[in-house]
């Protein structure tokens, strides 16, 4: 529309294109949705008999045929288009996302796409993806992908992306973005023991730190096996005053890829060294001394994994356990002071073969499930 000064003003006008009453409907492309489902859309449309085909029809039908496939975690699947409108026949052509291709992108610090492969093997990693090719592609396995590569505790970002091919978009590639931690790290803790000194302010115990050391190593082999170990005490020049270790490996799948149980191998070293709660003066009693709970041994165990809740576990632990005094010494028996200032071992023996020192060997069979739930819908504690 001219306006003064050589201006103009656009105006739209917008007429709804009305189409003729809607007569059949059917579906195309459709290979998983059940034929109730176009039965319900049928029935649902008889509301709109004698009525015009308009945005509020196709609304109609989108809410029951894509509520389906969304409240499923389809969300790769829709009606494309609608044919047939000017003749009253209509036809929803859905398209079903399916998935068509997995694979793992490997990602710098920069979360730029890698030249260089990882050192994780890319077969592991989709061995924890539940995104399977040639199935409808799902949201809720999406999500399941992400929880499972993240929890494997190899990386420091996971991300996944499905696209839609851009020729035909019944076709999702499915692409699982890992930032890998470092394959290898050690940390040193240290601390000073602070307490009270002559004039009742903190002093330092002892310039000697006492503290941790850790080292863990992620992928062993390429297999991503893991080893871990750990150093602590209070005292690094004397270490041996109450020095504990714990060493541990564990290789997953020990019978190869394939293995829908996931059969993981694992082997502990443990040395650890506690104040023993027992042994100790009741109210208003005679004075005890400290005794040193040291326990020392090695741990072998198998852990399969029935369902993603489930799993079994069968180990074997040999171990020795001692009970010392202060200086080092087996403590066979608990002591008490007498009123002279000396001290009487004529308590209860400290371990079972009464000698301060036991070793055995024992099996360990540990099943967890789910926890039920009762008839109300709330959960009850987890079974083992």
């Amino acid at each position: 529309v001219p306006e003064k000064k050589g201006k103009f003003r656009v105006v739209f006008d917008f007429v709804e294109k009305r189409y003729p009453e809607i007569k059949t409907f059917a579906v195309e492309g459709a290979k998983v949705l059940p034929k109730a489902i176009v039965e319900e859309t049928n029935a649902k449309l008889e509301a709109y008999r004698g009525q015009a085909f308009t945005m509020e029809t196709m609304a109609a039908i989108k809410n029951v045929i894509e509520g389906w496939y969304q409240a499923r975690g389809f969300g790769l699947s829709y009606i494309s288009h609608f044919t047939g409108m000017p003749t009253g026949n209509v036809v929803a052509h859905v398209v079903e996302g399916r998935t068509s291709k997995v694979g793992v992108v490997y990602v710098d610090e920069d979360g730029n796409p890698s030249e260089k492969k990882g050192s994780i093997p890319e077969a592991f990693i989709l061995k924890h993806c539940p995104v399977e090719v040639g199935t409808l592609y799902s949201m809720n396995d999406g999500r399941k992908t992400l929880q499972n590569v993240f929890a494997l505790e190899l990386f420091d970002n996971v991300q996944v992306f499905p696209r839609q091919n851009e020729k035909d978009p019944s076709r999702v590639e499915v692409d699982v973005m890992v930032r890998e931690k470092p394959v290898q790290t050690a940390d040193l803790e240290m601390e000073w023991q602070v307490a009270p000194g002559d004039n009742n302010r903190p002093s330092l115990v002892s310039l000697v730190p006492g503290g941790t050391i850790t080292y863990e190593h992620r992928n062993l082999q390429g297999r991503a096996a893991t080893l871990a170990a750990s150093i602590n005490t209070k005292n690094f020049l004397a270490p041996s005053e109450d020095l504990s270790y714990r060493l541990i490996y564990s290789i997953p799948y020990i019978h190869g890829l394939d293995d829908r149980k996931k059969t993981k191998l694992s082997g502990t070293i443990f040395n650890s060294r506690k104040l023993c709660g027992v042994f100790t003066p009741g109210p208003s009693g005679d004075e005890v001394p400290v005794v040193w709970i040291d326990r020392s041994g090695a741990k072998l165990a198998i852990t399969e994994q029935y369902t993603r809740a489930s799993q079994g576990s069968l180990g074997i632990v040999a171990q020795e356990v001692s009970t010392l005094y202060e200086n080092g010494a087996l403590c066979s028996r608990g002591m008490r002071s007498t009123p002279f200032g000396q001290y009487i071992a004529d308590g209860p023996p400290t371990t079972l073969g009464g000698t301060g020192k036991d070793r055995m060997v024992y099996a360990c069979l540990l099943y967890t499930s789910p926890s039920p739930r009762d008839q109300r819908g709330s959960r009850m504690p987890a079974s083992a």
